[in-house]
């Protein structure tokens, strides 16, 4: 069990640690022996339980070099401590994949980039976390609060078992992923955690050899990656090969499975669309999406990009039209990441609106100017948050989630 190290001066409950910050750097263990913590360069190590801590603030070097140079240098420490900036996504799941192979020793990466390792400790029998009770007694870059990590990430029910899914992408900071799957996964009793990580287009390569060895067992794929991934998909649902993107991944028996939920998702949001004339704004993975699957069920659709040429090649996929201006139209989707892709002169009184992104956009607060019916992108995306999670084992009987999940 990885224990909960709080900077504190008052423990407030039996489950927690303190950890005094003192110029011995004396950690309190509540119940248990003291331990000390001492910088690996220390010649000669005080008696009692002692911590050997080495700290990068710059980067995430070879951790296997590390390691040796620590036991080499202190062979019988009670722990050994391991602490490096995590400068990407890939930091992090290199000193996961470390510590998957080292069982026991303390590591982590600091930076916003490295709260995957902070959050993932127990799966990975890490003896001890450092996780401040409030905000103002964070000491390092990337902390998380004890209930942020107890409360979110079921930190506690973690275990060696435990399977990790995730979003990636960039940027990824306004998803409220961790906060629906995490929840669902509490609520169905499903032993696993929902991360967010930020993944760059050329970080795939060494992303997914690294997630192969590591217990990922699927993820959401968010803008600009649902196109580049498919490359690294062993079975693509014929759906998903037709759309030309993918937003989920499931992996499995050693293989990654693709998907596409946004589609439906959407289309199942705006109601029925046949005969209707839907134009969609963008010509990535959520734009493709949106487009087959309202043409599929009898739609007009035409594509509207600010790049005419991407509009034309993803019309031409889809056998639909495209427009370097905005026509006549039933329907507006805005499937790119603008908050307002279009003048609003563009926007026609009276239509249906919808913004797939999370919040109120100005392309939306224009739209409802002009007397329209607007739809932001949370119905959606709890429609697809669902096809996900059946994808990922969670039986139908768990849709009740979706109202309960509002009601909070």
């Amino acid at each position: 069990m990885t224990q909960l190290c709080a900077p504190v001066k008052q423990l407030l409950s039996s489950d927690k640690v303190e950890l005094v910050e003192t110029p011995d750097k004396i950690i309190y263990q509540q119940g248990r022996a003291r331990y000390v913590d001492v910088d690996w360069k220390t010649a000669v190590l005080p008696e009692g339980d002692v911590i050997v801590s080495y700290h990068n603030f710059e980067e995430t070097p070879n951790l296997e070099a590390i390691l040796k140079i620590l036991q080499m240098k202190h062979p019988k420490p009670k722990f050994y401590k391991i602490a490096t900036m995590a400068r990407s996504i890939v930091d992090s799941l290199r000193m996961l994949e470390f510590l998957q192979r080292h069982p026991g020793i303390i590591g982590l990466c600091m930076g916003d980039l490295g709260a995957v390792t902070r959050i993932c400790a127990p799966i990975f029998q890490v003896p001890m976390m450092y996780a401040p009770l409030v905000e103002e007694d964070k000491n390092a870059p990337g902390q998380l609060l004890v209930d942020q990590l107890c409360e979110i990430y079921q930190f506690r029910a973690l275990n060696t078992e435990t399977k990790i899914y995730g979003l990636i992408g960039d940027p990824v900071f306004r998803s409220i992923g961790h906060l629906f799957h995490n929840d669902a996964f509490r609520k169905a009793e499903k032993n696993a955690v929902y991360l967010k990580m930020v993944v760059k287009s050329d970080e795939l390569d060494e992303f997914f050899r690294l997630a192969k060895k590591l217990p990922f067992a699927g993820l959401s794929v968010t803008a600009p990656l649902k196109e580049a991934v498919l490359e690294y998909v062993d079975v693509l649902h014929p759906e998903a090969k037709a759309i030309g993107a993918v937003n989920t991944l499931t992996f499995k028996d050693g293989k990654v499975y693709g998907t596409n939920t946004d589609g439906d998702a959407a289309v199942d949001v705006l109601g029925n669309v046949k005969n209707k004339t839907v134009v969609v704004l963008g010509a990535g993975g959520s734009a493709r999406a949106i487009g087959f699957v309202a043409k599929k069920r009898g739609a007009k659709v035409v594509i509207v990009n600010r790049t005419s040429s991407k509009a034309e090649v993803l019309a031409r996929d889809l056998g639909c039209q495209w427009s370097s201006k905005i026509p006549s139209y039933d329907i507006l989707v805005n499937a790119t990441t603008s908050p307002m892709p279009v003048l609003a002169e563009d926007i026609q009184e009276g239509k249906q609106v919808m913004d797939i992104a999370l919040y109120e956009t100005e392309f939306l607060k224009a739209a409802r100017k002009k007397n329209c019916s607007c739809l932001d992108g949370f119905p959606m995306y709890f429609q697809q948050a669902f096809a996900q999670q059946a994808m990922w084992g969670l039986e139908e009987s768990h849709k009740w989630l979706f109202q309960t999940f509002l009601e909070q």
